[in-house]
């Protein structure tokens, strides 16, 4: 991370991915789909999301048919490992100027693992992208926004909740 980064940015990063890291792991318990999702991975399979060279990150591994977030930086060798190239870029992303797969476009993502797997990971987040971000923000970074009925928009709820509450 370079010296000369503002240090308001490493910080919106830091809590952008502490919200995501929380939210997606909250997602995984209720939402059908995000579950159909992870159900693909293997028991275990443990995700990393950093940014380079040494900024923050957040980490994740598959627990039954769920993610457990298991915070940032861990000492174990992820089975996926997706590094933002700049702490730019992350900014971007964490405040729904950039989606995901614009980034992917743009080369600003790098992935070490399985491509497939780094596609699962992409529609997850995307998914909780549309549960943390309004829908005139969502539909800027998200290919299409899906379609929230009365059960999602009470898992919206829960998933703030979660993030306000222990």
């Amino acid at each position: 991370m370079s010296d000369k980064a503002p240090f308001w940015q490493r910080i919106v990063v830091k809590v952008g991915f502490w919200a995501l890291g929380k939210a997606a792991a909250k997602a995984s318990a209720m939402d059908p789909v995000i579950k159909q999702e992870v159900s693909n991975w293997p028991e275990g399979f443990r995700i990393t999301l950093s940014v380079l060279p040494s900024g923050p990150s957040a980490s994740w591994q598959k627990q039954g048919e769920r993610l457990r977030y298991l915070g940032a930086g861990t000492s174990v060798q992820p089975d996926l490992k997706v590094d933002i190239k700049s702490l730019k870029a992350a900014v971007r992303m964490i405040l729904a100027q950039l989606g995901i797969a614009r980034a992917y476009a743009y080369r600003r993502i790098a992935i070490e693992g399985n491509t497939v797997d780094a596609m699962v990971l992409t529609r997850i987040l995307d998914r909780v992208e549309a549960y943390l971000f309004p829908r005139f923000l969502s539909k800027n970074i998200l290919k299409q926004v899906p379609r929230f009925g009365l059960r999602e928009y009470w898992y919206n709820l829960l998933i703030y909740l979660g993030l306000l509450l222990p």
